[in-house]
């Protein structure tokens, strides 16, 4: 389900946001990559600033082979959510994933100081 223009206007509710992702990663499972990041960086031009939303698109990316830009959009999620735990293990998770094992194991520790 696309954003249309009348929507752009509006900030979706938490559940509303909740039901657009559950769409994206239907899709994401699918594999209908394209489609499902053509979807989140719908909800992205709505919301720019939304962690999980990032989060999302990060994954995406993944799936579909650009771990560079997954990195620098879970940089971005960390950076507008510095208090979401989640956002922290994403990353350092995606950090375990590309082999970077001592960045990976830096940001748990900043993390579990943190948090």
């Amino acid at each position: 389900m696309a954003i249309s223009p009348a929507m752009s206007k509006t900030i979706l509710s938490r559940d509303e946001l909740a039901e657009r992702h559950a769409v994206i990663l239907t899709l994401r499972r699918e594999g209908k990559l394209t489609e499902a990041e053509q979807q989140v960086r719908d909800l992205l031009r709505l919301m720019p600033d939304e962690p999980n939303s990032l989060s999302v698109l990060a994954t995406v990316l993944m799936d579909k082979g650009r771990p560079e830009e997954a990195g620098n959009v879970l940089l971005r999620a960390r950076e507008v959510a510095p208090d979401n735990p989640a956002t922290w293990a994403k990353l350092g998770r995606f950090l375990q994933t590309i082999g970077h094992w001592s960045r990976a194991e830096a940001l748990f520790e900043m993390a579990h100081k943190r948090f």
